[in-house]
């Protein structure tokens, strides 16, 4: 009976080894998860929409301000096409950059700078022959409009989520403010001419300068807003 006992007992001790060291084994062989650098892809995108911006900025003053004021308006519409393609390519990259401070909202303000260069780039149709200026003009300061909303969603967002400083988001929601007080005045008056977004853009320069600088680099690695909110899915 005795060695029937330690039989048995010998046995469950084997079995129990054996499903130990498989255990072990599963886990050892078992693929483990990459895990990826925090803010690398927010980094990038930064950059990328810090650099198109900043092309934006060299480039258009020379169709706007060079080209179409010496009655170049071929070159003029060229400069706008590529303005409103980089437009594009910055609404894209913001987004993965604007998302801890809401999905939804990165999106929507995405949506919205693209549907604004759209129609610049319709607008560039009016500098082609026969050149019409005053249109081009009127279309481009009614989609101001759109561009102007845009920036003060980006800069809810940037409240909205760490690693972008606040008085940046503050900066940029001034900047799409005077852009759309602007577009709204010369939509309800024709002839008004107000020029709040001539000393508001500074919230612009600041952000350019800031996804260039630090953009993804003090993304923390949970993804949580400052204010944990619906909108941030």
């Amino acid at each position: 009976m005795t060695t029937a006992s330690s039989a048995h007992s010998n046995d469950l001790s084997v079995r129990r080894s054996s499903d130990a060291d498989a255990s072990s084994a599963g886990r050892s062989t078992a693929p483990q998860p990459v895990r990826s650098r925090p803010g690398v892809s927010v980094r990038a995108a930064s950059l990328v929409a810090g650099i198109a911006l900043a092309a934006m900025a060299i480039i258009s003053p020379v169709g706007l301000l060079v080209a179409l004021p010496a009655g170049n308006t071929g070159i003029a519409a060229l400069v706008v096409l590529v303005v409103a393609a980089l437009d594009v390519v910055v609404a894209v990259a913001l987004i993965p950059v604007l998302a801890p401070g809401g999905v939804l909202l990165a999106r929507i303000a995405a949506a919205l700078r693209i549907a604004y260069a759209a129609i610049f780039a319709v607008a560039a149709g009016s500098l082609l022959a026969p050149a019409d200026e005053v249109r081009f003009q009127a279309i481009w300061d009614a989609a101001l409009l759109l561009f102007g909303v845009h920036l003060v969603l980006v800069g809810i967002a940037a409240l909205r989520a760490h690693g972008i400083p606040v008085w940046v988001g503050a900066l940029v929601i001034v900047a799409g403010a005077g852009y759309a007080v602007d577009s709204v005045a010369v939509i309800l008056i024709p002839s008004a001419v107000i020029g709040v977004g001539t000393f508001t853009f500074v919230g612009e320069v600041v952000f350019l300068v800031w996804l260039i600088v630090r953009g993804g680099r003090d993304v923390p690695e949970s993804r949580t807003t400052r204010r944990d909110a619906p909108i941030s899915r």
